[in-house]
């Protein structure tokens, strides 16, 4: 099985100043789907730049499926295993039309023609951007230049997808045919890392990696990491609306569960409660205690 792997690496920008990353290690195994959650400035950027080799740590190493990035021999594998859709796609797309531009980093793997229009058609159809294909990509929205650069990506067929902050600035329409894409891309075993400071997207994930002064300080299942309501808080995120409300509850004293993340767990949780409590006034002559 494929792997990243981050093995305790440190990154400065300036020698002598405050590391960017400092002494992180983390995997991510094929397939899986990684939201990696912080404050800004907390290294989130960074740490994703390592990913593919644009950024060499400073200490420690980074290596995709046992590549180094240090490794400049192995370095264009890695940045076709790795794919990258920046938080700007105006930083990534570049050619004149939005074919063109999803088609331009199969060109340059030196595929044929046949192969490089194959790709271009497939990744289209994957990000539902086909009807854009002949359009000047600076007419189209913000949403549609991020299904674009997405499409960009997916045509060097990838192993791992890494997105930074792929939502910011979406109108709720938009955010959401982003989010079901990702979510689809991984259902059919792409990999994905999703850098995100919105903890609601980051339910959606299989893992939750939270980041704070260019340390990984939270690492697990969405419904462990975010049910640490005051560490989350103490980092300067806000938690899901459903995990603070079950949050506030279990504080009443009376068990509440903690590990919830959406409205439907915590209204099952309320109405398993109500029944139970429905049982025990019968029995009790009146006495009960719903919550």
């Amino acid at each position: 099985m494929g792997m990243i792997k981050v093995d305790d690496i440190s990154f400065f920008y300036e020698e002598g100043g405050e590391p960017a990353l400092d002494r992180v290690s983390l995997e991510v195994t094929e397939g899986e789907y990684l939201a990696l959650i912080g404050p800004n400035g907390c290294g989130k950027t960074t740490l994703m730049r390592h990913l593919n080799g644009l950024v060499l740590p400073s200490s420690g190493a980074v290596k995709i499926d046992g590549m180094d990035t240090a490794d400049h021999r192995s370095r264009k594998e890695i940045r076709r295993r790795v794919g990258m859709v920046f938080q700007n796609p105006d930083h990534q797309i570049i050619s004149m039309t939005v074919e063109e531009d999803v088609g331009f980093g199969p060109c340059n793997l030196g595929l044929s023609p046949t192969e490089v229009s194959g790709r271009v058609r497939e990744a289209l159809r994957a990000t539902a951007t086909e009807p854009f294909a002949k359009r000047a990509p600076h007419t189209l929205s913000g949403g549609e230049k991020r299904l674009v650069a997405i499409a960009g990506v997916l045509a060097m067929k990838p192993r791992y997808l890494v997105l930074d902050e792929p939502t910011s600035s979406l109108d709720p329409g938009s955010r959401r045919r982003v989010l079901d894409l990702i979510k689809s891309l991984n259902r059919d075993g792409l990999a994905v890392i999703h850098v995100t400071h919105d903890v609601e997207e980051a339910t959606a994930a299989d893992r939750v990696a939270v980041m704070s002064r260019g340390r990984i300080v939270l690492n697990g299942r969405p419904a462990e990491v975010l049910s640490r309501v005051e560490e989350i808080r103490n980092i300067g995120l806000d938690v899901p609306f459903a995990t603070d409300l079950a949050w506030r509850l279990n504080r009443l004293g009376n068990g509440f569960r903690t590990d919830i993340l959406t409205l439907e767990q915590a209204l099952s949780e309320i109405l398993v409660r109500l029944d139970a409590s429905g049982r025990q006034k019968g029995s009790d002559g009146g006495r009960s205690n719903i919550l």
